[in-house]
């Protein structure tokens, strides 16, 4: 066989989907002519697909040798890249791309993605915008604009956004999961439902999907309909750490808290620094009264991070619970030379003080608890913000 012979059958091979064999294809091809941009070009396809970005970006850079103004080949160049955490390099390969090709829509949005992992939400807005002015039936470019939307605050642009996404395509999932994102951010949980239930009728396989279905379940106060939704979510993908998480704080909810611990076990075989699964683990074995299992856990969530007065508060309840006086004391105090403001290590103060009869520092801990308390909700009425408390 030849070159051009080798290649067709190579090109057969990856539509069909088999990849590595397509891949030897081009080898084959590329050992009768090293130079053949076109099995160059197929052979980095073939190795993106197969997820060897390495070996893609030595392809990349062999046909740029030979063609340095191929604008796909800076596109791969800028994908395989931005695989592999070179996000700077990335974004020097698509800037390269884009000169060469100012109207490739799918140039800019790829921009747009190394600009946003890079933190640069407004100049990935400006990418966004430069695919969607090139393709105005981009569908998945105006996603992924709606989602830098609502990254900057502009809600109400974000859901025009993603509506303009939808009418493109009325069956793209990601365009409906998004809106649902925003309906429930404006606290419209029923349509935010309606989108989630219409982006899982187009693809059930996506763990988002039943995570965010299941988020807007809490908000509306239907605990049992979300731990179903984080059930499938975790279904879908087994390492999905934050369905973890949200599947154990809903069993805690519903006082399910055997199961909650088993909630977070899972996740902190997977995530074993999970600073707040840590603390909540510790929070279910404290209704449980399994009291030396839940120090250790808070004691484990404090080691990740010293800086959490409400572990350090539960501590010193259960310390009190064992009549460790002096220690539950030192737990309180520390809490509040975290933050003097922790209004639960207050109340804690003052609980304890009285057990021990000592009134009148009783009292003046009930005394900053209302202060904390009264300064707080002042707090919430300017800054719209629960200034202390955790998720």
């Amino acid at each position: 066989m030849n070159t051009d012979e080798w290649i067709s059958k190579g090109i057969k091979l990856a539509i069909s989907g088999n990849d590595q064999e397509a891949l030897e294809a081009f080898n084959e091809a590329l050992s009768i002519d090293p130079e053949s941009v076109i099995a160059l070009s197929n052979k980095v396809v073939a190795l993106t697909r197969l997820g060897r970005n390495t070996d893609a970006l030595e392809a990349c850079d062999k046909v740029l040798s030979i063609h340095p103004e191929n604008e796909d080949i800076w596109n791969r160049k800028g994908i395989a890249l931005m695989k592999l955490g070179r996000l700077n390099e990335a974004l020097t390969a698509f800037d390269k791309a884009t000169e060469i090709s100012p109207k490739n829509s799918g140039i800019w949005s790829n921009k747009g993605h190394v600009l946003t992992r890079l933190g640069s939400d407004e100049k990935a807005l400006a990418a966004f915008n430069k695919a969607v002015t090139h393709d105005q039936n981009n569908a998945i470019a105006w996603v992924d604009k709606g989602a830098t939307l609502f990254k900057l605050g502009r809600v109400t642009e974000a859901l025009k956004t993603y509506n303009r996404a939808i009418a493109i395509n009325p069956n793209l999932a990601s365009a409906w999961n998004n809106k649902g994102q925003v309906l429930d951010y404006l606290k419209k949980t029923n349509d935010a439902l309606v989108a989630y239930d219409k982006a899982l009728s187009i693809d059930q396989g996506l763990a988002v999907i039943w995570y965010n279905k299941g988020n807007a379940l809490v908000h509306a106060n239907r605990d049992k309909d979300a731990l179903a939704a984080y059930d499938k979510a975790v279904a879908t993908d087994p390492d999905y750490i934050v369905g973890w998480y949200n599947k154990g704080n809903t069993l805690a909810r519903l006082k399910r808290y055997p199961e909650a611990i088993d909630a977070y076990d899972h996740l902190l075989s997977i995530v074993p620094d999970y600073t707040d699964a840590w603390y909540n683990k510790g929070v279910a074995y404290s209704q449980l009264e399994e009291h030396e299992n839940a120090k250790k856990a808070f004691n484990k969530a404090l080691s990740l991070d010293p800086a959490l007065p409400d572990a350090w508060c539960n501590i010193g309840e259960i310390l009190v619970k064992q009549d460790r006086t002096d220690e539950a004391m030192s737990a309180f105090d520390t809490a509040l030379s975290i933050d003097p403001l922790f209004s639960l290590a207050w109340s804690s103060k003052a609980d304890l003080f009285n057990k021990l009869q000592e009134f009148d520092k009783a009292f003046s801990c009930l005394e900053k608890f209302v202060r904390v308390q009264f300064e707080s909700r002042a707090a919430l009425k300017v800054t719209g913000k629960k200034p202390h408390g955790r998720g």
